[in-house]
């Protein structure tokens, strides 16, 4: 059986979108790093998982509510462009989305040797049923493998969602 069409230029845009991750939360002061790198490593990829964390709840709010804070905390640049236009498109078109259920893990965090970027790997299973117009579709599974790339703020043990790339 073939789905609408709109339905898979949701789950595109939800895919495009971008995942974010659950990890471990990690102190966001801004002070600066010390000497010491193996602990400056731990915390900076600590701090990786809690910008992946706080990104994942912005996309889940986001595709729930169409709707985009002003300063989220987790994500910027081109990634916050595209996750603002998705949730515009869908609004404009009247489409949403209701995740029935969402398997998400973290594989892989990698620091850059500058401690300035980072990527982390990322899969997430979502269940969804999308509406337009008040018409419910049949539910449906994605699955989404991204990898995020990942800017540090200044001297900051914190990071932000910068890009998205689908694998």
């Amino acid at each position: 059986m073939r789905r609408p069409a709109w339905i898979m230029s949701v789950v595109s845009l939800c895919v495009l979108a971008g995942c974010g991750s659950g990890g471990t939360q990690a102190d966001s002061s801004p002070t600066s790093v010390t000497t010491d790198r193996p602990a400056a490593s731990v915390v900076l990829e600590d701090a990786v998982r809690k910008a992946v964390n706080e990104n994942h709840e912005l996309l889940t709010r986001a595709l729930l509510t169409d709707r985009v804070p002003a300063k989220p905390e987790g994500t910027a640049g081109p990634a916050l462009a595209v996750l603002r236009r998705s949730a515009a498109e869908r609004r404009a078109q009247k489409i949403t989305v209701r995740i029935l259920s969402e398997t998400f893990r973290v594989l892989s965090v990698r620091l850059e040797p500058s401690y300035t970027t980072a990527t982390a790997g990322v899969r997430n299973i979502q269940r969804l049923r999308v509406s337009r117009d008040g018409k419910s579709s049949a539910p449906s599974t994605v699955r989404e493998h991204v990898r995020l790339t990942l800017h540090r703020i200044g001297n900051t043990y914190r990071f932000v969602v910068w890009k998205v790339a689908l694998l």
